[in-house]
């Protein structure tokens, strides 16, 4: 395994806390497959069958679910050291819900799921990180439902607004994405997101500029989950 793998696996979800010492001798013995992927190349489509833990070494992809309509909306985008997989190579349908595409050019490292159970039995730290990671994802995926529960793209927004702003009151937060990830994580026309914005803005809920958010009346948008 070539240091600049190793370099990425220091940084991931699951390795992450080795010492140096440590992470050679796990990787020494990790059984694995690394492939590549061009940009726009779909590593996984929804129904195909998993069998195996994937870790972005290089690149970025995308993880969305296709309606019957044709539209997509997408739960997740993961970037070098994220993982994906993990939830769905134990479960008893052992297959994707959703499908994953090459964001760009896309190196993944393959792990099966008899070899995440070794680790597990081997390493006590890193069955913490594991069982961690799992937590993590569902609580993401709990976030997507939320969203996508709500009736109003008001709804929706005032939501993911008051989330990220956080048990701290934050008043300014920043998106982290853009109003097309945003609208496309929502479900809802990126249009549609952007009058809603704006419309917030004259509303004196909030403020705005580029991926910054300002929170001028947080218990007007909390009334607006209630609506």
């Amino acid at each position: 395994m070539v240091p600049s793998v190793r370099a990425v696996l220091a940084e991931s979800e699951l390795f992450c806390g080795h010492s140096p010492a440590e992470l050679i001798e796990v990787t020494d013995r990790l059984r694995h497959r690394i492939s590549e992927f061009p940009r726009g190349t779909i590593l996984a489509v929804e129904g195909a069958p998993c069998s195996h833990v994937g870790i972005i070494l290089e690149g970025a992809v995308e993880i969305q679910k296709v309606m019957a309509s044709g539209r997509a909306t997408t739960i997740d985008r993961l970037e070098a050291g994220q993982i994906f997989g993990e939830a769905l190579v134990f479960s008893p349908a052992r297959s994707y819900p959703a499908t994953i595409t090459a964001l760009r050019r896309t190196v993944v490292m393959y792990v099966s799921g008899d070899e995440i159970i070794r680790l597990c039995r081997e390493d006590a730290a890193f069955l913490r990180r594991f069982l961690g990671l799992l937590s993590g994802k569902i609580l993401m995926l709990n976030r997507r439902v939320r969203d996508l529960s709500y009736a109003s793209i008001r709804q929706k927004v005032a939501a993911r607004i008051l989330e990220q702003a956080g048990a701290d009151d934050a008043r300014e937060i920043r998106l982290g994405v853009t109003r097309r990830e945003m609208a496309e994580e929502l479900g809802v026309p990126r249009p549609s997101l952007s009058r809603e914005l704006a419309r917030m803005r004259d509303d004196g809920l909030i403020d705005f500029a580029g991926d910054r958010i300002r929170i001028i009346d947080p218990e007007g948008l909390e009334d607006v989950l209630f609506e």
